[in-house]
């Protein structure tokens, strides 16, 4: 299906603006999530995006958003039916449609369902293991997925970023960094060692939280489970991380591009 399709995922940092067609993308852009956006401002900001990419909002066939900060929703809303005079699809645990056992977040489940869709069944995922998948961005967060689809749980830590502000703002001599590459396991001053702790103490805990859960499932007559990375920061953990994984960049968005499909297959299975 060659369809236009405008991805919108609002997270807690920032905003990703995406185009993707045939489940490709083929541009993207990102803009600070600020509580002062005003309708105006959104409408020309995505104006301007899908001219600098010559789409014409007007021959979009979706407009999806995934969105963990709810108050910009009306404006998200009201600015796609403006520029585009079409309704977006916002993203929910309804429509996305994995079984869930509790409440989660939006943005959890779409990691979920494009991670089913990809390396569970029926893409071929055949041990029978979970889908593990960390979304490395302001928050470290763990989805699990069993291959039936299912919405296990999963756990959410403190990110890079906020450990290393968090490390700067409540003691006296650290400084503020930037989340970067770490260099070496032990570090040698205050920078590597913090860098260090950051990063590579991050990929220690997805390793060992993999390993255990893959024990369990194999302790239960199932295979090991499958671990998929993504978010901002995913490039900097996986050198550090030794067992085998997958890096998907684009994990949410896809995940919303795949929604679309189902909503749009389901709308024809009605008539």
């Amino acid at each position: 299906m060659n369809k236009q399709l405008f991805l919108i995922d609002v997270g807690n940092s920032n905003i990703v603006f995406a185009g993707f067609q045939n489940q490709t993308k083929l541009f993207s852009a990102r803009r600070n999530t600020r509580a002062d956006w005003s309708l105006q401002n959104m409408q020309d900001t995505m104006d301007s995006i899908l001219k600098d990419a010559k789409w014409n909002p007007e021959q979009l066939d979706g407009i999806l958003i995934s969105s963990v900060v709810p108050e910009l929703n009306p404006i998200l809303t009201s600015a796609v039916q403006r520029l585009s005079g079409k309704k977006a699809i916002l993203a929910d645990a309804k429509t996305i449609g994995l079984t869930a056992q509790s409440t989660v977040g939006v943005d959890r489940l779409l990691d979920g369902l494009a991670a089913y869709m990809l390396y569970g069944s029926p893409a071929g995922n055949e041990s029978g293991g979970p889908i593990l998948i960390y979304d490395l961005g302001t928050c470290t967060t763990l989805s699990i997925v069993d291959v039936r689809g299912n919405f296990l749980g999963g756990q959410i830590a403190a990110g890079i970023d906020l450990s290393l502000r968090a490390e700067a703002e409540f003691t006296a001599q650290l400084p503020r960094l930037q989340p970067e590459e770490a260099q070496e396991l032990i570090g040698k001053d205050t920078v590597s060692c913090m860098l260090s702790g950051a990063v590579i103490g991050t990929a220690a805990m997805i390793e060992g939280i993999f390993d255990r859960i893959s024990q369990e499932s194999i302790a239960t007559g199932n295979g090991p489970a499958t671990l998929v990375l993504t978010g901002g920061l995913s490039a900097l953990v996986s050198p550090w991380i030794r067992c085998p994984h997958h890096i998907e960049t684009d994990l949410l968005l896809k995940g919303l591009s795949l929604l679309f499909y189902r909503t749009v297959s389901l709308e024809q299975s009605a008539y």
